[in-house]
This record gives structure tokens, sequence and C-alpha cells, in this order.
């Protein structure tokens, strides 16, 4: 695999074995998902997302 232009190599794609290893997600209840509507919202939001170590998104 070629490096990318920061000279870091890109993470290798899980096979469909290693994907059908991993435990179902069950999801999320409700009660874990926001809908940010407020400036203080805004900026708690940014304050977590920043602080956390990993963060993703489901873009379906």
């Amino acid at each position: 695999m070629r490096p990318f232009m920061d000279g870091t190599t890109p993470l290798t794609r899980p096979s469909r074995d290693d994907i059908a290893s991993l435990p179902l997600f069950e999801g999320l209840p409700l009660s874990h998902i926001h809908l940010v509507q407020s400036t203080t919202q805004i900026e708690f939001a940014l304050r977590a997302l920043t602080a956390a170590r990993f963060i993703g998104f489901d873009t379906e």
C-alpha cells in the first residue's frame, strides 16, 4: 500500500470474515441520541467531541 502524503500508511480494510466475527451492534437507545438545537448545546457538543479519543458517525 502506498503511504498518504503525510507519510502514514492507510489501514487495511477488514475481510468479510473479520467483519462477520465482530459482535452484533444492538444500536443505541433514543436517550443516547441528541438533536442539537441551541448555541449552548453546540458548545457543549464541541467540548465533548473534542475531548473524545474516538468518535463515529452513522451516515445512513
